[in-house]
């Protein structure tokens, strides 16, 4: 507070300086002027008390964050209420899935292999999969952004692989996010790399590579993205949690707080909870499911 009280003090001695007759304390806007019309008073005092000043600066922004993370928790709880009321259901059952087969709680993962925010999300899938051990599976789907242009044939090689072993899949997906700065260098050779490190077998490697190329894989990536604009995200990660939506990357209490009350729901006999092996039902089209009623 130091600093603060030597500013308001320049300030005002500067303001007495052009106005002897005043002798009132200034306002704000008068304040605001002074410091306008004569910014080397706020330099003099930077560069007297240089450590105060970064103090003073670092409490301002981390109090500026706090206030982002705040609104954006604020944000995500009332998509979370509204995906309650009103869940989307997507098709899942048909994709590389990690987790309990006969989980109860589906979590959707909308994710780009070059966002650094879906990077640390993968800290917290595994945390929730050791809390969760049979009541959560895990499915990726793509929206790779624009932006980062390597994410989309990281996406396409994750499917080809996970059309010959989806645990494979997995370990490729725990590579590429743990060494993710190699795609932003030699990303050729790291996708190749990663790949036969996740089949252990480098003809079944070669082969997923050349089928990461094919227009069949291609349009798993194009649906996904599809489905991703249809539930509203705009970036990534995004999840769907049993149906509820949430953009952005969020701490495992949120998933908690989702998924407790979605097996609450099931254990009283609410609709809205379905296990993986009946989604979706059989009118349900090739990508998304009527949702369910929820009383």
């Amino acid at each position: 507070m130091q600093l603060v009280k030597l500013l308001r003090f320049s300030i005002l001695a500067t303001l007495v300086a052009i106005a002897v007759a005043c002798r009132r304390e200034p306002d704000a806007e008068e304040l605001k002027r002074a410091l306008l019309s004569h910014p080397d008073v706020l330099y003099a005092v930077i560069r007297a008390h240089p450590a105060d000043f970064v103090r003073v600066l670092d409490s301002a922004a981390q109090q500026a964050r706090d206030q982002v993370r705040a609104n954006a928790a604020e944000v995500a709880r009332n998509q979370i209420s509204d995906g309650f009321l009103h869940p989307r259901m997507v098709r899942s059952d048909h994709r590389a899935a990690i987790g309990s087969s006969s989980a109860p709680i589906t979590v959707v993962e909308y994710s780009d292999f070059q966002c650094p925010f879906c990077r640390g999300e993968r800290q917290v899938l595994v945390d929730l999969l050791k809390k969760y051990p049979t009541q959560v599976r895990i499915v990726v789907k793509h929206t790779p952004l624009e932006s980062h242009p390597m994410a989309r044939p990281a996406a396409r090689v994750f499917e080809a692989i996970a059309r010959r072993s989806p645990l494979a899949a997995y370990r490729f997906y725990d590579d590429l996010f743990e060494h993710q700065e190699q795609l932003d260098k030699d990303a050729a050779r790291f996708l190749s790399v990663a790949a036969r490190r996740a089949l252990r077998k480098d003809d079944i490697a070669r082969d997923a590579l050349h089928d990461a190329e094919s227009d069949s894989v291609d349009a798993i990536i194009r649906a996904d993205e599809d489905e991703g604009r249809r539930l509203g995200f705009t970036g990534t990660p995004g999840f769907l949690i049993n149906g509820v939506p949430v953009q952005g990357a969020i701490p495992l209490t949120i998933f908690s707080e989702i998924i407790d009350r979605e097996l609450h729901a099931a254990s009283i006999g609410r609709l809205g909870v379905l296990p993986a092996s009946s989604r979706p039902s059989p009118s349900c089209s090739a990508t998304s499911c009527p949702p369910p009623r929820r009383e």
